[in-house]
């Protein structure tokens, strides 16, 4: 119907079938024929009556009686619509359909296209349209995995660096990012490492300047003592000057303490990791915190511990977590109390927990209990759960602290297990 001249058709009248409009319609629609291989195309008025005939059954102005029993379907086209015929049987035995719709001239019906084809032409039709809605389909399944496919490629690598940074804030400086690409996100990447470089050495000019000050802190400590122990041998029997030389080394013992844990923080031994048993370590430990236990009116439970199963660790890092965590909770319950020692295995690492009934620690502190020099304890220097913290790590172990109904203060230390 768009291919028609509406104005060219609706001049032509009886007798015009030689004039060269007429021709030139008439060509147009063999063409058509010609390139779509339907049977035959007419058009006609709202009288029934012929315009163009592709096949030249009828001329122009003459009745095409057989439309009158497809008035209705007609009626339809007038008023703007498409419509079809029934399926009919032709003379040479093939099923036919006829398709119609309307020719406008100004907004107006003017007259109706019918087009005529067989019913196979009509079925390849539908298998055409078949095929491009499967083809439409497969187009936008491909199209959504190629998206998909982009979108992992610039997420990923994105999510990778967002996970470096969250390391790296942690204080993790062992991970590792690909710097390779050549992009921006390989830009980032370069800076993001270059930055934990520059940590790690600022990290390191600290820890050095912190054990250089310990040092020279404890050699004038250790003559101190000395001294104050010469001059407390010779007061004789003065009880009053020995209490007083007594205070004075008792002090500097303290200030000694400090000045181990800087050094062990600043600079901590390289573990020498070999299979070792929990339940020995923690035997080992008991005489030296005995009389601290007796004192203070604290008890020790052991639950579960395994002597069968062993860690790979630095058993004398292992010994001094045990009495850096075990001397915490003594001083967390001043007025006596239970430590729990329990030991099991999960997902192929050693579970250790150590509970104390101790004042539960405020979720503020929790969050940064490991911090260099945040403590509980207004005497307190802050660095014994930091040296603990760094020595796990150093043995690829993993401690954290958990606060739940059955003791106030538990810490989960993660073990790696020996072959």
């Amino acid at each position: 119907a768009s291919q028609i001249d509406a104005a060219s058709i609706i001049i032509q009248e009886r007798g015009d079938e030689k004039t060269r409009t007429y021709k030139n319609n008439l060509n147009k629609l063999k063409n058509i024929i010609s390139h779509t291989g339907v049977k035959r195309i007419y058009i006609f008025d709202n009288q029934m009556r012929n315009i163009i005939d592709s096949n030249e059954y009828y001329d122009i102005g003459e009745q095409i009686f057989y439309l009158i029993f497809e008035r209705t379907e007609i009626d339809q086209v007038f008023h703007g619509k498409t419509a079809s015929s029934i399926l009919f049987k032709g003379n040479d035995g093939t099923y036919y359909k006829t398709g119609y719709a309307p020719i406008f001239l100004d907004k107006e019906v003017i007259a109706v296209v019918g087009v005529e084809t067989s019913a196979r032409f009509l079925g390849s039709i539908e298998d055409l349209r078949r095929k491009m809605i499967y083809l439409a389909v497969i187009s936008m399944v491909l199209a959504a995995m190629v998206g998909v496919f982009f979108a992992q490629t610039i997420t990923r690598p994105i999510r990778q660096v967002v996970k470096y940074a969250k390391e790296i804030g942690k204080g993790n400086y062992r991970s590792t990012i690909d710097t390779s690409r050549k992009d921006e996100i390989g830009f980032l990447s370069r800076t993001m490492d270059e930055m934990k470089t520059n940590i790690i050495k600022r990290d390191s000019q600290l820890k050095l300047m912190l054990a250089s000050v310990a040092h020279e802190i404890r050699n004038p400590l250790g003559g101190i003592e000395l001294f104050a122990g010469l001059i407390s041998g010779g007061t004789g029997e003065n009880a009053e000057q020995k209490q007083y030389i007594q205070k004075i080394i008792n002090e500097v013992r303290k200030l000694k303490n400090i000045i181990n844990n800087f050094l062990e923080y600043a600079k901590p031994a390289s573990p020498q990791k070999k299979p070792c048993f929990v339940s020995k370590a923690l035997e080992e430990i008991k005489p030296f915190i005995e009389n601290e236990l007796v004192k203070n009116n604290v008890c020790m439970r052991f639950s579960s511990l395994d002597q069968e199963r062993e860690t790979i660790f630095d058993p004398i890092h292992l010994k001094q977590i045990f009495t850096n965590l075990i001397k915490n909770s003594i001083q967390a319950m001043p007025d006596g109390g239970t430590i729990l020692i329990e030991e099991k295995c999960e997902n192929g690492e050693i579970m250790l927990t150590i509970a104390d009934e101790g004042e539960e620690i405020s979720d503020s502190i929790k969050e940064k209990i490991f911090d260099p020099f945040v403590t509980t304890r207004e005497k307190g220097i802050g660095l014994g759960l930091a040296v603990v913290k760094k020595l796990i790590e150093d043995n690829n172990g993993k401690i954290s602290l958990s606060n739940d109904r059955s003791s106030k203060v538990k810490f989960i230390i993660t073990l790696p297990i020996s072959d």
